[in-house]
């Protein structure tokens, strides 16, 4: 492929709009050379249309036979003439003018011959024209007296051809130089266009590569990606581009590739298979500048949660203490304020678990030890760390005993029914309870947490387990929700090839569950 073709495929992918998200594109240059083209070949081929009508008019004109006593004046104006009548009437004045020739020898009878005479001159001369109109020879010099006193006739075809293959002289000239435009276009695109045979040997490459990397296109070229790649990339690449192949459909994935100065360069690296071509078709965005904000961004976020937590939780062991009469007796008020504050202490221990482990689960690097364990272990613990927050709130929390088991990681299934649980007490109105219950479904176990709060709200229905989602009612004032409990709940059933869900519960209030694999033995 050359650089042009690749070019089409670029700018087809941009119309299309199959390019990722994460690229953004500008595609006026695009569109103003697509559409200058577009323009000209159309030009070209209705040009050439018209030579073609009208060279099969000429096929039908004087040269190829016309009928008796027709004249072409110009390529669409015919002069029809029946030249029958005047021979008639030629023979008919010749031997009239025989008869009076023969009988009558007064000069008035001379008179009459005479003009018979020449009117009979006058006629044939005028049949000879016909005549003689009707050679091809006559008739190109007629179109020839004609074409050059009348300007105002149609023009002949071949003046017509004349003029076409200039104007596709000028177009061509012009279709020269769109093309200069998308060359000028492929090298200077803001983005890596590259071609790569099916082992990943690049064939056509831009100037944008050699700008990003450092080397020289005519190094780069059949050289493997791999050759680029960071080691951690290496895997995510190939088997991307395999499932490119394998499915016939654009992939685009994030990697990390080495420059010639051994710094990092990350890509948005967009494949897609020509089966015909046996090639794949790539465009990369540089993506450098946003990993190193996003990794930036993380670093001050992990460190600000790990040097939070450890005094938050000294003060929850401080105020545990003081609640237990460590430090001696307090007041039922002071106990009651103290208890709200450890309240309030869990749920932001609770909101460092979720930042520190959301990081990781984007990442990938989040471990699941998958193992077989009775639900019962996970509601059990879960129930044992909110039974004081509950207590204080005036609820109840309820829950069903079972005997299933199911395949997945103990402790991240104990954090989304906690995360559950504890907006069920904190939504939940004192002197109602709390249900939660474990039920059997297609090789799936069902684990629900019913509340009896005011519900979820119509407007965050829809994304409720979406990143910085709030599934906050206005019936009751708490700590303000942040929208990432419900989100890591999604992303650690995931994990466990499961699935999380909301619905509203019959008679007011909610219904929360998570879905997860049943053990052979469950």
């Amino acid at each position: 492929m050359d650089k042009s073709s690749l070019l089409e495929w670029y700018f087809a992918g941009l119309r299309k709009q199959a390019l990722s998200n994460n690229v953004a594109h500008d595609l006026t240059p695009m569109a103003l050379i697509k559409a200058d083209q577009e323009l000209l070949k159309e030009k070209i081929e209705r040009e050439l249309s018209n030579v073609k009508r009208e060279g099969d008019l000429a096929g039908k004109g004087p040269t190829s036979g016309i009928d008796s006593g027709s004249v072409e004046i110009a390529s669409k104006r015919t002069l029809q003439i029946d030249i029958r009548p005047f021979v008639l009437g030629f023979s008919v004045l010749s031997f009239s003018a025989l008869i009076f020739s023969s009988f009558h020898n007064s000069p008035a009878g001379d008179q009459i011959v005479k003009g018979m005479l020449m009117l009979t001159t006058a006629l044939g001369v005028f049949t000879s024209t016909i005549c003689f109109s009707q050679s091809s020879a006559s008739q190109k010099l007629c179109r020839l007296i004609l074409g050059s006193t009348r300007s105002e006739q149609p023009k002949t075809v071949k003046g017509s051809t004349g003029q076409l293959h200039q104007a596709i002289d000028e177009l061509q000239e012009k279709l020269q130089m769109m093309k200069q435009k998308e060359l000028l276009t492929f090298d200077y695109c803001p983005y890596i266009l590259a071609e790569l045979d099916e082992e990943g040997a690049f064939k056509t490459l831009n100037q944008t590569a050699e700008k990003t990397w450092g080397y020289s296109i005519a190094y780069l070229l059949n050289k493997e990606i791999g050759d680029l790649l960071h080691f951690s990339s290496i895997e995510a690449l190939f088997e991307s581009m395999s499932r490119c192949k394998r499915m016939g459909r654009p992939e685009t994935v994030e990697i990390a590739t080495i420059s010639q100065s051994g710094s990092l360069v990350y890509l948005a690296w967009r494949s897609e298979w020509s089966a015909s071509a046996q090639s794949f078709y790539c465009v990369a965005e540089d993506i450098t500048i946003r990993v190193a904000h996003e990794n930036l961004k993380t670093e001050m976020r992990q460190m600000l949660t790990h040097d939070l937590k450890a005094p938050i939780n000294n003060l929850s062991m401080w105020i545990y203490n003081m609640l237990y009469g460590t430090y001696g007796e307090i007041n039922q008020e002071a106990s009651t304020s103290l208890k709200k504050t450890q309240q309030n202490i869990q749920s932001i221990l609770l909101l460092l678990e979720n930042l520190l482990d959301i990081d990781k689960v984007e990442s990938g690097m989040m471990p699941s030890n998958k193992k077989v364990f009775s639900v019962q272990e996970s509601i059990d613990k879960t129930t044992q760390l909110l039974s004081d927050w509950a207590k204080e709130a005036g609820v109840s929390i309820e829950a069903e005993s079972t005997a299933l088991n199911v395949v997945a990681d103990e402790q991240q299934v104990t954090r989304i029914l906690t995360n559950f649980c504890s907006n069920a007490v904190k939504w939940t109105p004192a002197g109602k309870s709390i249900i939660i219950r474990a039920t059997a479904k297609d090789k799936q176990v069902l684990v629900e947490v019913l509340d009896s709060g005011p519900g979820i709200p119509e407007e965050v229905k829809s994304n409720l387990f979406e990143r910085w989602t709030s599934s906050e009612g206005s019936t009751k004032k708490s700590l303000p929700s942040t929208g990432i409990g419900l989100y890591m709940t999604k992303k650690f059933a995931e994990l466990q090839d499961g699935t999380v869900g909301a619905s509203d519960r019959e008679g007011g209030g909610s219904i929360f569950w998570l879905s997860l694999p049943a053990a052979k033995n469950g």
